[in-house]
């Protein structure tokens, strides 16, 4: 029975939204339940990562972005009981946005670096190939403006050698040809969204890529304006074996992340 996790906060703090996301879950019965005991919603982020059916690795959660705002850093550490699971623990600081993993690869971006400079760069990667159990880590470069250096509202596997790029536009000629690059040196195959012009007037970041995927449904975060439709019709067609449920929750957007970024999966 598959079953998504969201942090109770969020049925307070974003009552409206989780509402929309209640609805849509249950049109395609898929059970939820709520983590207690957490500082905010973004419980990817703290969560451990699943690497197999029943392993989970817990990697230490201090992001450098919550310096000064430990009253909002969640210990992973107290949650396990409560969820009935014992990962494997790793003193290796990453926040679970910064893991996007299929099959036998994983993307990152760079920032796992400067999060970890006590460790040698090769030997971080080959620790992580061996917690996370993939042959192949892709590093890609953090985008400039992005302060948090997740890629799971970035970059998203269409299949196993295919990736989905957010619209990237509004980067310098030099990042997109570096990110690019890093693709292909991997044999990376990948489509790249473009927005409507409508849409980068509005919104810098597209949050659409941070969605949930279950099974043959793709749980799509929509802002609720004209413009969804262009990129639904688009994610549609990339994925076109799969159902395409668009979520509307734009107040979650607009506090800085989407699906993926708030729940977790067991």
């Amino acid at each position: 029975m598959k079953k998504v996790y969201f942090s109770s906060l969020i049925k307070e703090k974003f009552s409206e939204d989780f509402e929309a996301i209640k609805n849509s879950l249950e049109k395609h019965g898929i059970f939820y339940e709520f983590i207690n005991n957490t500082k905010d919603i973004w419980c990817r982020d703290y969560m451990p990562v699943k690497v197999s059916e029943n392993e989970y690795v817990q990697f230490r959660y201090e992001p450098d972005y919550l310096k000064g705002y430990e009253y909002l850093q969640t210990n992973p550490l107290e949650l396990h009981r409560e969820l009935d699971i014992n990962p494997k623990i790793s003193e290796i600081n990453i926040d679970g946005g910064n893991v996007v993993k299929h099959k036998n690869k994983v993307l990152m971006t760079d920032k796992i670096f400067k999060e970890n400079p006590e460790i040698d760069k090769s030997i971080l990667i080959e620790k992580l190939k061996e917690l996370l159990k993939v042959d192949e880590i892709v590093i890609v470069p953090k985008q400039p403006y992005d302060m948090y250096g997740h890629t799971d509202g970035m970059l998203r596997f269409i299949d196993d050698n295919t990736l989905l790029v957010n619209d990237i536009s509004i980067e310098s000629e030099s990042y997109i040809n570096k990110l690019f690059k890093t693709l292909e040196k991997h044999n990376l195959d990948f489509v790249q969204i473009t927005y409507p012009e409508s849409f980068l007037r509005k919104h810098e970041w597209g949050a659409y890529l941070n969605f949930i995927e279950i099974d043959d449904i793709i749980f799509m975060p929509v802002y609720g304006m004209e413009e969804d439709k262009y990129t639904v019709d688009f994610i549609e067609t990339i994925f076109e074996d799969k159902t395409v449920e668009p979520v509307k929750i734009p107040h979650i957007i607009k506090d800085g992340g989407a699906l993926h970024c708030i729940s977790w999966m067991k």
